[in-house]
């Protein structure tokens, strides 16, 4: 079965994503995330992410598959969210 809902990030790294949501995917299923980040007008397409741990409103998924063209751009956009948050 196909299941499409919205969900915020809260916590990102390269291997996995917490994110907000009013109904999470129960754990262990596989899951396909388009992330929207602030100031990229196309989403980040992680193909393959596994959720490991699920609560009513949030959950925690690990990511195994992405392409090389959206793992380099995961980890600029983590490194400059790192950055802005080391200058504050």
């Amino acid at each position: 079965p196909h299941f499409v809902g919205l969900a915020a990030v809260q916590d990102i790294s390269l291997n996995g994503i917490r994110m907000r949501c009013l109904c999470a995917p129960p754990a262990r299923t596989i899951v396909k995330i388009h992330l929207w980040l602030p100031g990229q007008k196309d989403a980040i397409e992680i193909d393959q992410a596994v959720v490991r741990w699920a609560e009513p409103d949030e959950f925690g998924a690990q990511i195994v598959s992405l392409s090389n063209h959206a793992d380099s751009r995961l980890a600029m956009q983590i490194e400059q969210l790192v950055r802005q948050q080391v200058m504050t």
